[in-house]
């Protein structure tokens, strides 16, 4: 039990992420991570950020914060200053970021306050230390993840995309599952396999097809 939750579509998640594991290793995943929160912080936020904001910016800004050995969430207090100052985000003036920041504070220090937990910065760091075994998890529950080996299934219309996607709008279908693809397949760091199963059917008793797009891509790549 550590004083953070697993939350991988939180920004500020994934800026604890990067705060509590060692810079210089596994330097491509820390990149694609800093990617995410300018990402997010650009699309879900819908801010205007300097153009000078790239990945290595983020991680020296979030590398270089101040660190309180003793008090985690000191430190990460510090390193979310520390970001906003760099992107030039006025936090008191961005509601709704300002709501997702508060509310991550407050299950961090709920969590120690109902596990009993230490504060301190090695009770931070141990959730983000490489676990080894098998993860089982949802294609959202992946994102900010990295894995040697990536096992996905389902890769059927109806799950990817879901229902309402299939039956709406065809460039937001395609927009949309493209993201989720490239979630699933770039966090794999050596073996990847996608696999669209048979004998899976809607409710009706229909066969689930594979993904429309997943069958595309395959085909141009020749792939059987």
């Amino acid at each position: 039990m550590t004083p953070i939750k697993y939350d991988p579509m939180n920004v500020f998640y994934l800026i604890s992420q990067i705060k509590f594991t060692k810079p210089g290793r596994n330097s491509d995943f820390r990149k694609r991570i800093a990617n995410e929160i300018i990402s997010i912080l650009s699309n879900d936020y819908k801010l205007a950020l300097p153009d000078y904001v790239d990945c290595y910016s983020v991680l020296k800004s979030i590398n270089g914060a101040r660190i309180c050995e003793k008090n985690g969430i000191e430190t990460f207090t510090n390193t979310v200053k520390s970001l906003v100052s760099l992107c030039k985000i006025d936090i008191e003036q961005e509601t709704y970021l300002k709501k997702t920041y508060t509310d991550f504070l407050d299950k961090v220090n709920d969590r120690i306050d109902n596990y009993n937990l230490s504060i301190d910065m090695n009770s931070f760091k141990k959730y983000f230390q490489k676990k080894k075994g098998v993860v089982i998890n949802s294609y959202h529950g992946v994102k900010g993840e990295e894995f040697t080996t990536v096992i996905a299934f389902g890769l059927l219309n109806g799950y990817i995309p879901y229902w309402d996607l299939v039956y709406g709008d065809v460039n937001k279908r395609a927009v949309e599952t493209s993201k989720l693809l490239y979630v699933i397949c770039s966090r794999a760091k050596e073996n990847l396999h996608l696999i669209s199963e048979q004998g899976r059917t809607t409710r009706k008793g229909d066969p689930l097809t594979p993904t429309d797009e997943l069958v595309r891509w395959c085909s141009e790549f020749a792939l059987d």
